[in-house]
């Protein structure tokens, strides 16, 4: 999603507590001109699970070679 977002827009992702791809995304965020500005915790109505909705804020334009062909990301992850 950060190749469609404007230059000082938010984008916000939510994820499941434990699966750390917060950190692990950090290179990706740096390579696409976003970095993580918080992170909020939440509990689901009615089950109670834990989620994670990250807010990422992205500073800079990303390069125009961005988003990439379909399947290109699996096969050369950023």
């Amino acid at each position: 999603m950060i190749p469609f977002i404007s230059v000082g827009g938010h984008f916000l992702a939510q994820k499941m507590v434990g699966t750390e791809e917060e950190g692990e995304a950090t290179n990706a965020l740096n390579t696409l001109g976003a970095k993580i500005v918080k992170i909020h915790q939440y509990n689901l109505p009615n089950y109670g699970d834990e989620r994670l909705v990250v807010e990422i804020l992205k500073e800079t334009s990303t390069d125009k070679k961005y988003p990439r062909r379909a399947g290109v990301a699996l096969k050369k992850p950023l």
